[in-house]
């Protein structure tokens, strides 16, 4: 056990974590799901080093109207 006081991060478990843990996908999912379903887009779910959600619509909508970026206004977040 780490020294009172101290805390030493363990990367592998942290990564373990990220790309396996069921209850991170879910809550990926609670916020993909609600912004593609406002955008009339879909949800792709893919792993890399960490578990990973995708939103996809119709490039027109999207150019056009920004009908994903709204999506996500809509539910407080912000796109990267």
């Amino acid at each position: 056990m780490a020294p009172q006081g101290k805390f030493r991060l363990n990367r592998k478990t942290i990564a373990y974590i990220a790309k396996n843990d069921q209850g991170l996908g879910k809550a990926l999912d609670a916020v993909a799901d609600p912004a593609a379903e406002k955008a009339g887009a879909t949800v792709d779910e893919y792993v890399t080093d960490r578990q990973v959600r995708g939103i996809y619509g119709k490039k027109e909508d999207q150019a056009k109207r920004g009908a994903v970026s709204k999506a996500f206004g809509r539910l407080g977040l912000r796109l990267r």
